[in-house]
């Protein structure tokens, strides 16, 4: 709760200068170390404290068990690192992925995709720059690209899969469930008919009996896709998936 307060009072106090206009603050270098910068070099540095400030403010929010603002603040952060241009383009990326992984939980697909598409293009600048010899850094060494690369497809994975699952059991909600009540109107209305039929003596009984065959085979059939459906949607929601034993992505 103090870390709490005092990140939100620094929150304040950036707004506050902001508000009024003043000129950026002097740093600690410039207080305890006598070292000179300019109004520029101030504004930045300011800037990046403010970032910093709501980094720490995420964690606060994710031990607080507040994911919303947690993802918020994430969100706000990686946003104001790349305009800034002042990141680890590997961790940028896997951070942006995992953000990806909040969203998929609220069944909120278009940031999620948005989150992963921002890593992916990322990490592929990265590699691209990597075998360009552009980096000469140890910590964008080809082993490090390739994990981090690997752990943003998971994330890929688990965003289909979760967008497979939900569509199935949405199908299954609306359209499966409409057709089921279609076919079982037309077997009410046929066996008014066929006992309109009986009634009249039209309808022999050997077209009686192709026609109960008939509708015994269009059950038996829509019964069973139903129990498939059912039974995969399932085995989706129990966790299981053919990826299952190779991919899981600890967040």
């Amino acid at each position: 709760d103090k870390a709490y307060q005092l990140l939100e009072k620094a929150k304040e106090l950036h707004a506050g200068y902001l508000h009024s206009k003043l000129p950026a603050p002097k740093s600690y270098d410039e207080i305890f170390m006598d070292e000179k910068f300019s109004s520029e070099e101030r504004n930045v540095m300011f800037e990046k404290l403010y970032t910093n400030t709501l980094f720490y403010l995420a964690q606060v929010f994710g031990v607080r068990g507040d994911n919303k603002q947690a993802a918020a603040h994430c969100h706000i952060t990686l946003q104001r690192q790349l305009e800034a241009e002042d990141f680890d383009p590997l961790d940028w990326s896997l951070n942006c992925a995992t953000l990806s992984q909040y969203y998929v939980t609220m069944n909120n697909y278009q940031s999620a995709r948005h989150t992963l598409a921002c890593a992916s293009s990322v990490i592929s600048n990265v590699q691209e720059s990597s075998e360009n010899s552009t980096y000469s850094d140890e910590s964008y060494d080809n082993e490090k690209i390739v994990k981090t690369r690997a752990d943003i497809e998971r994330c890929w994975i688990k965003f289909c899969v979760n967008l497979l699952k939900d569509s199935v059991s949405d199908l299954e909600a609306s359209d499966l469930s409409e057709k089921v009540s279609k076919i079982t109107e037309m077997k009410n209305n046929f066996e008014d008919e066929e006992d309109k039929e009986d009634d009249e003596n039209v309808v022999s009984d050997k077209d009686g009996e192709a026609s109960s065959s008939l509708l015994n085979f269009i059950f038996k059939g829509a019964f069973l896709f139903n129990s498939w459906n059912r039974t995969s949607v399932s085995l989706v929601s129990s966790g299981w998936s053919p990826f299952s034993s190779v991919f899981s992505l600890s967040s």
